[in-house]
């Protein structure tokens, strides 16, 4: 990254997953997993989370923060079969994406 790297969160989804069925066994067909990896990434300089594809860190897209404050702590959650993205704030606060 061009700025230093204030905290990361990655996260994995295996698609159409069924319970009880091992991650390592999915197959699309191409032999690798049928899954989506992103990184989460908060920068110092910038004050602002961007999302990248995992494994070719393609930027996704990049998130202003809109505070003086640097991102602490980033987290990847799913609430109530919604997928969000928490950042800690050095001052307290929480943000949600």
């Amino acid at each position: 990254m061009a700025q230093d790297i204030a905290c990361v969160a990655l996260w994995s989804h295996f698609a159409s997953l069924e319970k009880g069925q091992d991650p390592s066994r999915m197959d699309d067909g191409s032999g690798a997993a049928s899954s989506t990896c992103l990184a989460a990434v908060g920068l110092w300089t910038d004050l602002s989370v961007r999302l990248l594809m995992v494994p070719t860190l393609a930027e996704l897209t990049l998130e202003p923060l809109g505070v003086d404050v640097v991102p602490r702590s980033l987290l990847f959650a799913t609430l109530e079969a919604r997928d969000y993205l928490l950042c800690a704030l050095g001052d307290g606060r929480l943000m949600g994406f």
